[in-house]
């Protein structure tokens, strides 16, 4: 049986993410919430794989988007924030009609439309 490290902040920080409770993940994943728990603090980083995968289907990420892998570069906090908040959108966008998505595209075209330019300096 193979036995994976998983990384207990991104795990933490998927679920918030989601604004789900560890009781949320566990209906979710099938994996017990004091697994989750131990998982979380860092009591328990070993899993099988079973277990992984299963978190992983829950938060709709790829398993191995939560190992911990070698060599990683570590995020500022403005770097992780922001890909923080690019998954939110992404999973929201996921969920809107056709409609809805442009109505999207096109308030993002009225925001960009309102930016100042940059005034030409004078001859």
């Amino acid at each position: 049986m193979q036995s994976l490290v998983i990384n207990r902040r991104k795990l933490r920080q998927l679920r918030m993410d989601l604004g789900w409770t560890q009781k949320d993940l566990e209906r979710q994943s099938g994996v017990r919430r004091s697994t989750i728990s131990k998982i979380e603090t860092g009591e328990r980083l070993n899993l099988r794989t079973t277990t992984l995968q299963g978190l992983a289907r829950a938060l709709g990420v790829p398993a191995d988007e939560l190992l911990i892998r070698p060599h990683t570069p570590v995020l500022s906090e403005e770097q992780a924030e922001y890909a923080r908040v690019q998954r939110l959108i992404v999973r929201a966008l996921e969920t809107l009609t056709d409609d809805e998505l442009e109505s999207v595209r096109d308030y993002i075209e009225f925001v960009r439309s309102r930016r100042k330019k940059p005034e030409a300096p004078d001859p």
